[in-house]
C-alpha cells in the first residue's frame, strides 16, 4: 500500500457532514495524508484531473451530477488508478447490481459503523469488490451462514462466496433468475446482484458467455478439488 505521505482521497457528498465523517475515518483510521471534499460530481472530475494519484474516491449516489451509478462507473475507465467506490443510504439490490455493473469497486451504506465503513474501504484498496454483507431481501439464517453478497478475487482468480457458487452452478444450468429465486428460495433483487458480481468475476458481459465461462470454472475447481468460495 502506498506510504502514508501519498495516499490521498476524494469525498464526493453534497451533505457537509457526511464528507467531514467519511474524510475523518480516512485520515483519522486509514492513515491517508489528505481526503479532499467537495459537494457535486464535476467537482470530483475536476479534483481527479487536477490531483495526482489519487488512490480513492468515494461518491454520494443522489448529489448534483450524479444520474445513476453508471454515471460513478464511467470514471473507472478514466482513471484506471483510482479506486472508485459508491457510499450511499440505499441498500437496494437494484442499486447494488447497477454499480457491479458499472465496474464499481465497492458499495458502501452509510448506515455502517466507522470500524465497519474503514473495513470497507481496506478491503477495496486491498482489491476486493465490496457488497453489503446484509441485504433486506436476504433470510436471516442466509446471512448467518456467512452468505453475504460480496466477491473477493484472489491472487487473479474468482472468489464467490458459497452462495455465489450455488447461483453460478444454476446459471450454467440455463436457469433464468426467476427460476433461480424460486429454486434458492432467495429475493429476486438479491439473485441479480449475485449475477452482477458473477459476470464481473468471471469477466464477462452476459449470461450466455457466464454459462460457458462459469462451466469450465466450475469443472476446474471440481477437478481440482478446490471450492474456491470465501466466506
Amino acid at each position: 500500500m502506498p506510504a502514508k505521505k501519498n495516499k490521498i482521497a476524494i469525498v464526493a457528498d453534497d451533505h457537509q457532514v457526511m464528507c467531514e465523517a467519511l474524510a475523518a475515518i480516512l485520515t483519522n483510521r486509514l492513515g491517508f495524508a489528505d481526503a479532499i471534499t467537495v459537494g457535486s460530481f464535476d467537482e470530483a472530475v475536476e479534483q481527479l484531473e487536477a490531483t495526482p494519484r489519487v488512490q480513492l474516491a468515494l461518491f454520494d449516489l443522489q448529489m448534483p451530477g450524479v444520474k445513476n451509478a453508471a454515471t460513478i462507473g464511467a470514471l473507472t475507465k478514466a482513471f484506471p488508478n483510482t479506486k472508485i467506490a459508491i457510499v450511499s443510504g440505499s441498500s437496494h439490490p437494484t442499486d447494488i447490481e447497477m454499480a457491479l455493473q458499472a465496474g464499481i469497486h465497492g458499495y458502501i451504506p452509510k448506515g455502517l459503523s466507522s470500524s465497519d465503513i474503514a473495513g470497507a474501504v481496506t478491503s477495496i484498496l486491498d482489491g476486493s469488490i465490496f457488497v453489503p454483507p446484509g441485504m433486506d431481501e436476504l433470510k436471516s439464517s442466509e446471512v448467518g451462514d456467512s452468505s453475504q453478497p460480496k466477491f473477493r478475487p484472489t491472487q487473479g482468480q474468482p472468489q464467490f462466496t458459497r452462495r455465489q457458487l450455488e447461483v453460478l452452478d444454476l446459471l450454467v444450468k440455463g436457469m433464468t433468475n426467476k427460476e433461480i429465486s424460486r429454486e434458492l428460495q432467495m429475493g429476486f433483487g438479491t439473485v441479480k446482484v449475485h449475477v452482477a458480481a458473477i459476470l464481473q468475476g468471471l469477466n464477462v458481459t452476459n449470461r450466455a458467455s457466464a454459462r460457458k465461462v462459469g462451466s469450465q470454472f466450475l469443472q476446474a475447481n471440481m477437478d481440482s478439488g478446490q471450492p474456491n468460495s470465501a466466506a
